[in-house]
């Protein structure tokens, strides 16, 4: 499913989209910590998920993934923070 265009067919958690937007924007991982009010530890977690999820074997692959579909992830967290009210 790595070359898939559709981010919801992979099934990311909300956090998980949060993370790949700050990676996407160049963020570490103690700076998606305090952004997230995590440990970089738990950043580190859900990277690693990530990179699982997308069938990836390096971590330099996620930030690579995220800079080129970062329009997209937007539009996913754009959509969840708007269906809160409904």
């Amino acid at each position: 499913m790595k070359n898939s265009n559709n981010i919801d067919d992979y099934n990311f958690t909300k956090k998980e989209i949060e993370i790949l937007l700050f990676l996407s924007e160049g963020l570490t991982n103690s700076e998606i910590a305090d952004k997230l009010c995590i440990s970089p530890h738990t950043v580190e977690v859900h990277k690693s998920n990530l990179v699982n999820k997308l069938n990836f074997r390096h971590s330099s692959e996620l930030y690579c993934w995220a800079a080129s579909n970062k329009e997209k992830i937007k539009m996913v967290l754009k959509i969840e923070e708007t269906s809160i009210y409904f």
